[in-house]
C-alpha cells in the first residue's frame, strides 16, 4: 500500500524500535534521526520531499511539545502529517498531540497492513485539505 514514500522518522536511538522502523524502509526513503532538532533541521531543508513525519512522542514530551507545535503551525508543513508512535498505550497527556495537529498515535508492534493503511491515509487526509 505504501511504496516509494519519503518517511522522516524521529525516534530515539535504540532497541524500541528496530523492528518498527525495518517495516518501512522496505518499500520507501526512510530518514532516521535520534533528535526533535535533527529532524526540524532535516524538515526545514527537505519538506518538498517528505511525504510523512513518524515522531516518537516520548521525544516530543521532553521538549514541551515544542517542534510538534513548530511543524504543525508553519504553512510550509501543513500538506506533510505528523503521526505521533510510542512502544507504551498512550496516556492523556500524550492526547495533546492530538489537539495540536497530529494525524495519528500508534503503537507498536503493529501489523505491516494495517500500519501501511494508517499511513496512507494520513497521507491522503492532507493531500485532500
Amino acid at each position: 500500500m505504501i511504496k516509494n514514500k519519503n518517511i522522516l522518522m524521529i525516534l530515539p536511538n535504540g532497541p524500541d524500535y528496530v523492528e518498527f522502523c525495518s517495516l518501512f524502509t522496505k518499500d520507501n526513503y526512510t530518514k532516521l534521526v535520534y533528535t526533535e532538532e535533527e529532524g526540524y533541521e532535516f524538515l526545514n531543508n527537505n519538506s518538498d520531499i517528505i511525504s510523512v513525519v513518524v515522531l516518537d512522542v516520548r521525544l516530543a514530551r521532553e521538549s514541551n511539545y515544542k517542534y510538534v507545535d513548530m511543524i504543525c503551525s508553519e504553512p510550509q508543513f501543513a500538506s506533510i502529517p505528523i503521526i505521533a508512535v510510542s512502544p507504551n498505550p498512550p496516556t492523556e497527556e500524550d492526547m495533546i498531540c492530538l489537539n495540536m495537529g497530529i494525524s495519528d498515535f500508534i503503537t507498536p508492534p503493529c501489523q505491516w497492513p494495517l500500519l501501511s493503511r494508517r499511513i496512507y491515509n494520513a497521507i491522503r487526509a492532507k493531500d485532500s485539505a
